[in-house]
């Protein structure tokens, strides 16, 4: 209780220093050499295997890739403080989809949470933040050259380096803050800019699902199952509205024939709920 006093404490001017603190942090470790390592060797035409047949990777790219991932953290646990019914729901999903049970998104404005204390300006900086670490390290998994270049520098042993985790991590965060303000109140006003962002996202999720192999899109399972429970959990009108522009891209998914039985579980609820209502209309 002590920090959430302290959070309210802090005006306007200082959640602005924070949000730049973290922006400066995430663009000071973004690993962007990642994207670029040679072996010193290589790049003078002398390629030579040192020691043991391993090259050895800066290691100050690691520690960079690890900050990325808990600024991702620090973001989340800073908005939702000290609340983590965010990560209880995303559990809970699946089996609430099974149960035809629905969240109900007005319960969560009801509690204190740090996110109240910041405007949609610096919330949106957040978003931006978030969004630039998903990109990169989604750029970085689809380079295959240049990660089996790192796999033979040993950066992490045998295994062929990815950045999985920041991938996922950062666009669920950035998720899960667009959905809370599409059903925020107090944030009505820009209801309009946070649905432009919150569908482009999404199709975009949706669309890179569908071209990614089989071991990738395993790691993509919660991404969906978040966005799916917090449609299923809107009202039947917005649900209408915005369920069409997806739609297509959710039977793409379907071809996949998804194993996890909580996402499978809510495709259906989506398909289901979509031609009800339609019928409806």
């Amino acid at each position: 209780m002590c920090q959430i006093l302290f959070g309210l404490r802090l005006d306007c001017d200082k959640w602005n220093r924070w949000c730049r603190c973290v922006v400066e942090c995430q663009q000071t470790t973004l690993p962007h050499h990642l994207l670029t390592w040679r072996h010193p060797q290589q790049q003078h035409q002398q390629v030579e295997m040192m020691g043991g047949g391993e090259w050895t990777v800066p290691r100050d790219l690691l520690v960079k890739c690890l900050v990325q991932l808990n600024l991702v953290q620090c973001i989340q646990d800073t908005l939702f403080f000290p609340s983590h019914t965010n990560i209880e729901n995303d559990r809970e999903n699946p089996s609430l989809a099974q149960t035809g049970s629905r969240h109900t998104p007005q319960e969560d404005h009801q509690k204190p949470i740090m996110y109240n204390n910041f405007t949609t300006q610096q919330i949106f900086t957040l978003i931006d933040c978030l969004l630039e670490m998903h990109g990169f390290a989604k750029h970085f998994n689809s380079n295959h050259n240049q990660r089996h270049l790192l796999q033979r520098a040993g950066i992490r042993g045998s295994l062929r380096p990815n950045l999985l985790q920041q991938e996922t991590c950062a666009l669920a965060c950035a998720l899960r803050i667009l959905f809370r303000m599409l059903a925020d109140p107090s944030r009505q006003h820009q209801k309009t800019q946070v649905e432009e962002r919150l569908l482009c996202e999404c199709r975009s999720a949706l669309q890179y699902y569908s071209t990614l192999p089989y071991s990738h899109r395993q790691a993509w399972t919660n991404i969906l199952i978040l966005i799916l429970t917090n449609f299923l959990n809107m009202s039947s009108k917005q649900f209408s509205n915005h369920a069409r522009y997806l739609y297509s891209h959710f039977y793409d998914v379907s071809c996949f024939n998804p194993q996890h039985p909580g996402l499978r579980s809510l495709l259906r609820h989506f398909f289901y709920r979509r031609e009800r209502e339609r019928e409806g209309d």
